[in-house]
């Protein structure tokens, strides 16, 4: 996700001042084709479907996994590197621990079109693994990290606190030492900052290890429920497009690192292709495909509705729809706010 224009723009209705990103060549040459591709995405995804064939979709993905797929998973005692019986890790796109005894983690690469191993989805942390997780971090040279789970919620530890909240503060970790130099409790949104309003916390962090050091960002999407979903605002396209810079893996995670992590994975998976003037409207097949290296990602159908929602917002907000595109969006839009109660 990567693409800048300086120049306010109105489309759709819909006037904002603030840059986005486009990483292709020429903005203007390539907005036919992306009008084109918006009009496929739209008559895919609304006009010939509605709420209820994507929830049908949904439940007609694979969900049955050969054990023979993550032998590394099954083989780690109960409670100690796994969060969650059953949230399996997959073998072949598993993260290997360098340098210690057991180099497994309940993390997987995820590629994404335009990306090889953009992502690396994982679990948060438990209280005997952080050790690992920093590891992780070291070892991949990951600068940003995604949080999109509390510690705690609904009275149950959903991670372990792996980091420190507060500038000046500081947690140890096995060999690694996590330095807090500053923290900001609201994110400044730099992209479609009219559009976004949900509250993510940026801590700039110093990790040590021996006389080396290395910068990580933390981003704290504070209140995404468990198995549920956000406002369908234009607020996960910012963070997105924010951390993109980065060349390296981006960590991200909730409590089971399916959820709601493969929320933030499928969205930008579908940015990519529609970015680079592919096809990107057979969302099933997408979600097939992120679940092939992050078993199970998405865990229901309110959070796959989620990742169709904004991105009909997104498309409404940069893109001039006919009066009949309009109409398909305020009806699916309906449909699923009747469902979900945004």
């Amino acid at each position: 996700m990567a693409h800048k224009a300086t120049a306010s723009m109105k489309y759709g209705g819909y006037k904002f001042a603030n840059s986005f990103k486009l990483r292709l060549r020429g903005f203007k040459e390539e907005m036919p084709s992306k009008e084109e591709i918006v009009k496929t995405w739209l008559a895919a995804n609304t006009s010939a479907k509605t709420v209820e064939n994507h929830r049908a979709d949904f439940a007609a993905l694979k969900k049955n996994l050969d054990p023979n797929d993550c032998k590394a998973f099954l083989a780690q005692p109960q409670g100690t590197r796994n969060r969650y019986r059953d949230v399996v890790c997959l073998d072949a796109s598993r993260v290997k621990l360098k340098g210690v005894e057991n180099d497994y983690i309940h993390a997987n690469y995820v590629s994404t079109p335009q990306d090889e191993n953009r992502f690396i989805c994982t679990q948060g942390p438990t209280d005997s693994s952080c050790t690992d997780f920093w590891q992780m971090i070291w070892q991949e040279k990951a600068g940003v990290i995604i949080m999109l789970c509390n510690f705690t919620e609904k009275s149950v530890k959903k991670c372990a606190e792996y980091f420190p909240i507060g500038a000046g503060k500081s947690v140890s970790f096995g060999k690694f030492k996590i330095n807090c130099t500053s923290r900001a409790e609201n994110m400044k949104y730099e992209y479609f900052p009219n559009f976004c309003a949900v509250k993510i916390a940026v801590s700039n962090l110093t990790v040590c290890k021996d006389k080396e050091k290395m910068e990580v960002q933390h981003f704290h999407w504070m209140d995404w429920p468990d198995r549920g979903a956000p406002k369908g605002d234009l607020s996960a396209i910012s963070l997105l497009l924010q951390v993109n810079r980065t060349k390296k893996p981006i960590v991200v995670h909730c409590s089971a690192g399916i959820g709601r992590t493969g929320s933030i994975v499928m969205l930008e998976y579908i940015y990519e292709l529609f970015e680079s003037g592919k096809d990107c409207e057979k969302l099933d097949q997408i979600l097939a495909k992120i679940r092939e290296q992050r078993a199970l990602s998405i865990q229901n159908d309110l959070q796959y509705l989620y990742v169709i929602r904004v991105m009909l917002e997104f498309f409404v907000r940069t893109t001039p729809l006919t009066a009949q595109q309009v109409e398909d969006v305020k009806k699916f839009l309906a449909d699923y706010r009747q469902l979900t109660g945004e």
